[in-house]
């Protein structure tokens, strides 16, 4: 495959649906957005992030990404037993991280039995999107771009439905059962999933299997720690409510990232996998950065200069806290998925390495703001979000740096 062959990838009819459909969710989720941020207080959305943050933990530490794996599997090695291996592996990690998950549930005091249903959620949606990737190599974008949007259509428009009956916050929590059980639903009847039972593995393919998702587990663990750490972090210093200030604030900073993500983790990601010349991989991903940053640079500057006047018009009186913090996270917005077409990079060519430096950076970036902010030197809400855009500024830079030295040498 060629660099001109990502550009065709990227744009042809089936990647341009899945992109049509992000967008459609992406809006429907910030139309249902503006609905509930008028029905739930501040204060809620940040104990629902908190939750969140905590209740996922196990899956991110657990979690071994068999879905990179299996994307990354060259077909000639991709044989039934290597399918059952790698299916009987995501069951266990499920099945090992709910109970960890409702352990620790347990022990810290259930508020509310809704806490348990985002657990079992978090659970179908974490086999779902690991098993997937089997149906997810042969890019059947179109059909799961339809999925993908009607699964959200129905998880935020029972979201908006049910607060609005009077259900309050325990709507975020049944907006994601009906968000995982839509899209296995949906995946089934179009055979995106196959159903197997689980295999008796050997040791020494357990041990393949760990050896060969080692690097991945790592990144991942550090970057499915990251967010939820930040919101941990900010609960345990600034409160429930400026959480749920800065949980909304880079929601929408993040909307971006949501639109581009179809064509960067996906597209590009199966397409990176799927080309062997190392020349033409590196100038692909040029092509991805330059288009990224095309729509990125007038975003970051929208955020900074637009911040102020429009997040209480959108959200009411009540989140204009928000705004600050949302000018704040303009650097986020340039960088995030900068970054992440990198990270996509680097997965599918096996530089763990160079993705372990940028974790690095990446947390050593928002460690400078976090610490400004326990010595008090500056608030909690605007030293956090200064620090996601450190964060993620020091991460694409440092990866950048690690790949220009590669290819000199």
């Amino acid at each position: 495959m060629t660099p001109a062959s990502l550009v065709q990838t990227v744009f042809g009819r089936a990647s341009m649906l899945l992109a049509g459909g992000s967008m459609v969710q992406a809006l429907v989720a910030f139309a249902a957005n503006l609905i509930l941020v008028r029905l739930i207080a501040p204060d809620g959305f940040g104990r629902f992030a908190v939750v969140w943050a905590g209740a996922g933990m196990a899956f991110s530490l657990l979690s071994l990404r068999i879905n990179v794996l299996i994307i990354r599997c060259p077909a000639g090695e991709l044989d039934q037993r290597r399918r059952d291996a790698y299916a009987t592996a995501v069951l266990a990690e499920t099945v090992l991280a709910t109970g960890a998950t409702l352990a620790w549930l347990a022990i810290s005091g259930l508020e509310s039995p809704f806490e348990v249903v985002l657990v079992a959620a978090m659970a179908v949606a974490h086999w779902t999107n690991q098993v997937r990737a089997f149906f997810e190599r042969s890019m059947p974008f179109a059909r799961l771009a339809g999925i993908e949007t009607l699964s959200a259509l129905l998880a935020h428009g029972s979201a908006v439905a049910l607060a609005a009956a009077g259900f309050g916050v325990a709507a975020l929590y049944l907006r994601e059962a009906v968000l995982a059980g839509t899209m296995l639903a949906g995946l089934a009847l179009v055979g995106g999933i196959a159903w197997r039972r689980p295999a008796r593995l050997l040791a020494a393919e357990w041990r393949a299997i760990f050896r060969e998702g080692r690097g991945v587990w790592l990144d991942s663990v550090l970057d499915g720690s990251f967010q939820r750490l930040v919101i941990l972090a900010a609960g345990g210093l600034a409160g429930l409510t400026v959480t749920g200030y800065l949980f909304q604030a880079w929601r929408l900073a993040s909307v971006p990232h949501q639109f581009l993500t179809p064509f960067i983790s996906r597209v590009a990601g199966v397409w990176f996998g799927r080309t062997e010349d190392a020349r033409h991989r590196e100038a692909g991903r040029r092509h991805a950065l330059m288009l990224s940053a095309v729509v990125l640079v007038p975003a970051a500057g929208l955020a900074a200069a637009f911040a102020d006047p429009i997040v209480p018009i959108v959200f009411g009186e009540a989140w204009r806290p928000a705004a600050s913090l949302l000018a704040i996270l303009s650097g986020l917005v340039l960088f995030l998925t900068l970054f992440e077409t990198d990270r996509t990079y680097c997965l599918s060519t096996r530089r763990a390495r160079a993705l372990m430096v940028a974790r690095l950076a990446q947390y050593a970036g928002f460690g400078v703001a976090f610490l400004s902010a326990v010595l008090g030197w500056v608030e909690p809400g605007p030293a956090l979000a200064m620090g996601l855009s450190l964060a993620f500024a020091a991460a694409f830079l440092t990866i950048e740096g690690w790949l220009a030295l590669d290819r000199r040498a």
